[in-house]
């Protein structure tokens, strides 16, 4: 076939006749072919993975640009649409037939392409220009347009997309494809070339921050959808904060590499390509290979559980900041905010947090040190730099940033962590034998709340002040705070204090009398 005349592909077995005419089927040596046209009506309905994770944008592409194309399909045909890049799946143990297909590139042209044909809410502007001067489809949908106009339902449905296709391309050479031949030009981002490499720690990030668990930090929003005011923002981060090129990827990735390296680390790019590469799909690292291994030796027996707990918290946070400080938490303020609250939590052994009280705290800090009388005549942690209002701190990561961010707040919460609502917990949370033993036979032997006689191999040591508490709250494990007790009483006492534990059996020993008269009143 000449590439000026060529036949548009409009039916599976025809396609597939095409593919068997350019491509060995029995050939596994990896090949392509860009002489093939296929029709819309063909991509409708044929099997194709639209967006295949490893190596593909983030879906964002506005309703203005979607319109654009299909003024190219319908109205400004002088015009071409760049070729889609298709990789051929084959079945292997059926004589190799063609199964279904992946797009490699591309995906956004053929998805507006075939939104405007399955979504009745996609309509056309009221200004879309009149097809050939004189089909006017303004303010249709593709339905619309078919029942009133079908000549041009058939030009859409029939028009042909410029295909590549490749045979036998593994995965990480389309990986490598995607990065190095198709978009060697363009404007990849850094993490949209991270996500090309085949890795458990990008198959978790991308799954945690838009793809299958989402979590609800990473909650978007859409305003005005399938309208020229369209607007795609983020529910919580701050609307700086980037949205459509893998920025909750990358934020997401910095959170968990400052999280396992250490706040002070800071994070670098080329930081981050290491750290991928660590946990790559390779010879030595098959596909069920898990990126926490690789992070084994550090300790971090339950990593996902953790990240989790700290997306949780950033949610929390921003949820107390409100909508009155939201634009406060761009990426790297963001990073901060929750890392320093989790390092708090670790340096005071806190595992309640009062998240109106830390984010309060945390955003008076914030305005405090905006003020030069603040500021001035100060320096960063570097002991050089000198400082400046806080807020300007927050426009890099490297270590200097979050240990001045660091040195800054601990100086305000100036050994008062229950000011910042982190409960300081005793790190001890037992009580000794002995100590059990003397309070035991300090008490005539006998429980503390029920004043029923208790042996020593019975009795179990309780917080008569919870240490859930905290120590502010004199919820230590000190002798004076010892009750002894049973272990049915130990569980059942919750959170309460002794006075308050007391008061509940009081309540239930009145009662179960009174049933007791009333029973025996009856009888």
């Amino acid at each position: 076939m000449e590439n000026n005349k060529v036949d548009v592909l409009k039916t599976d077995e025809v396609v597939e006749a095409y593919i068997d005419s350019v491509f060995d089927k029995n050939d596994t040596l990896p090949s392509s072919d860009d002489n093939a046209k296929f029709s819309v009506s063909f991509c409708k309905n044929a099997m194709i993975d639209l967006s295949p994770k490893e190596y593909q944008r983030e879906k964002v592409a506005t309703y203005a640009w979607k319109v654009e194309l299909i003024k190219t399909l319908l109205v400004h045909s002088h015009y071409r649409i760049p070729s889609i890049h298709f990789r051929i799946f084959r079945n292997e143990k059926e004589a190799r037939d063609v199964i279904c297909y992946e797009v490699v590139d591309g995906q956004q042209r053929l998805s507006a392409i075939l939104e405007f044909i399955n979504d009745a809410d996609f309509k056309l502007p009221d200004d879309f220009p009149k097809v050939s001067g004189k089909f006017d489809i303004s303010g249709m949908n593709f339905k619309e347009v078919s029942a009133k106009y079908p000549t041009l339902r058939s030009k859409i449905l029939n028009y042909g997309l410029s295909v590549t296709l490749y045979d036998n391309f593994t995965d990480d050479m389309v990986s490598q494809l995607f990065v190095d031949v198709l978009n060697n030009t363009n404007d990849l981002k850094p993490q949209e070339k991270r996500n090309a490499i085949r890795s458990a720690l990008a198959k978790y990030v991308r799954e945690t921050s838009r793809t299958g668990s989402l979590h609800k930090l990473f909650t978007r929003i859409t305003e005005n959808p399938k309208t020229p005011e369209e607007r795609h923002y983020w529910k919580y981060f701050s609307k700086k904060f980037g949205l459509g090129r893998m920025e909750g990827d990358e934020w997401l990735a910095e959170l968990i590499y400052l999280f396992l390296k250490g706040m002070s680390s800071g994070v670098t790019q080329s930081k981050l390509n290491d750290f991928y590469k660590k946990t790559a799909v390779v010879k030595d690292h098959p596909e069920e290979w898990n990126f926490k291994d690789e992070l084994k030796t550090l300790d971090f027996s339950k990593l996902d559980k953790e990240i989790d707990s700290l997306l949780s918290s950033m949610l929390e946070i921003i949820k107390a900041a409100g909508d009155d400080n939201r634009h406060r938490f761009n990426r790297v303020f963001s990073l901060f905010a929750v890392l320093f609250l989790y390092e708090m939590k670790v340096k005071y052994n806190c595992t309640q947090v009062d998240y109106k009280k830390y984010t309060t705290n945390l955003m008076k800090t914030y305005d405090k040190w905006l003020e030069p009388k603040t500021y001035r005549n100060r320096v960063q942690h570097d002991g050089s730099t000198v400082m400046d209002k806080f807020s300007k701190l927050f426009g890099g990561k490297n270590p200097n940033v979050f240990k001045t961010a660091e040195m800054i707040c601990l100086e305000e919460i100036n050994g008062n962590p229950a000011d910042w609502g982190l409960v300081e917990l005793d790190s001890r949370t037992s009580f000794s034998k002995d100590d059990i033993e003397r309070r035991l036979a300090e008490n005539g032997g006998v429980c503390d709340y029920t004043g029923e006689p208790l042996k020593f191999a019975d009795a179990v040591g309780d917080h008569d002040i919870p240490r859930s508490w905290g120590i502010g709250l004199g919820g230590d494990t000190e002798y004076h705070n010892l009750k002894v007790t049973t272990k049915y009483h130990n569980q059942q006492k919750l959170n309460m204090c002794g006075d308050d534990y007391l008061e509940k059996l009081g309540k239930f020993a009145q009662a179960k009398a009174q049933a007791r008269k009333a029973k025996e009143m009856t009888a």
